[in-house]
């Protein structure tokens, strides 16, 4: 899934997951944390999905961390609340300047929502659409730092960037 370019195909996906906590009736307006990925450090979660017959079991994607601030949107077809990793964002909070990626991307995250209402997947009144927020700093001497970077050390570049997470 790509939110990347208005040009981009939206295609909602509609495996079922156990886990999935975005498959449950949700109330509009309400937060849902996205739960935190494990440690490579704890090893009977690493024992487990690295097993041949877990890993032949399931349809998966490996993808690169992306080491920025979780962000999410949240919509009910009409209206666009953003959120961090523990809750609902102010709107004039001032969050890794989460209001330029607000705007980016209002137009597909309400197309998205319209897709999926009209291949019935959605349940309860809204959709959340979970990510990273990533980038804001380039080390470059004509580069003009007029934002706070999202993390360091890691140098994606000097405009703030969006990337969510497909499951």
């Amino acid at each position: 899934m790509s939110l990347n370019n208005a040009n981009d195909v939206i295609e909602a996906n509609n495996t079922e997951k156990s886990t999935d906590i975005t498959r449950e009736a949700v109330k509009w307006g309400t937060f849902v944390s996205y739960e935190s990925i494990e440690n490579h450090h704890n090893q009977i979660t690493t024992n487990h999905f690295t097993r041949e017959d877990v890993l032949n079991s399931y349809e998966w994607i490996a993808t690169e961390k992306i080491h920025g601030a979780n962000f999410s949107f949240y919509t009910n077809g009409h209206e666009i609340k953003c959120a961090r990793r523990n809750g609902f964002l102010d709107p004039n909070e001032d969050f890794y300047n989460f209001q330029s990626i607000r705007t980016k991307y209002t137009s597909q995250v309400l197309s998205l929502h319209k897709l999926m209402l009209s291949k019935n997947l959605i349940k309860g009144e809204m959709i959340i659409i979970y990510g990273e927020l990533f980038g804001g700093k380039y080390p470059h001497p004509n580069i003009i730092k007029d934002k706070k970077e999202i993390l360091n050390p890691v140098q994606y570049g000097v405009y703030f960037f969006f990337l969510t997470f497909y499951n």
